[in-house]
């Protein structure tokens, strides 16, 4: 009976995990979290390149990887700047150069720290829309 019980409550159990709220950066241990960091590029801003992201609810990891927490869910049509690529993942800050204050050239790289949403997310849910 038991062992029934369990086959019938696995997929509700992976529904309520699928579906939890995203965590915040500052509720993660450090060894999941992977900071983004913006590039020292003296022709360029930190971060220039222009993504769209491509699907609705692509998730914004705390890390290059599935296993990282998932920080948010960012709807279709969400415009990002990719600053570093890394099999598979693009380290990425939600918004424009402006208000997030990546439009800056750099003398050495420096991890992220402005007032924007950042994160990882995988390449496959974006596509380049300048840069």
């Amino acid at each position: 009976m038991k062992r029934k019980l369990t086959y019938f409550l696995r997929p509700f159990l992976w529904a309520a995990i699928a579906f939890a709220a995203p965590v915040k950066a500052q509720d993660i241990k450090d060894d999941l979290f992977e900071p983004v960091v913006l590039n020292a590029d003296p022709d360029h801003g930190a971060c220039s390149i222009g993504l769209r992201v491509t699907v609705e609810g692509a998730r914004l990891h705390a890390g290059p990887g599935r296993g990282s927490p998932v920080l948010a869910r960012l709807p279709k049509g969400t415009i990002v700047a990719g600053c570093a690529a890394r099999m598979g993942w693009e380290g990425v800050i939600e918004g424009q150069d402006e208000t997030c204050g990546i439009g800056v050239i750099l003398q050495s790289p420096k991890p992220y720290e402005g007032p924007c949403r950042s994160g990882w997310i995988e390449t496959g849910v974006l596509v380049q829309i300048y840069g």
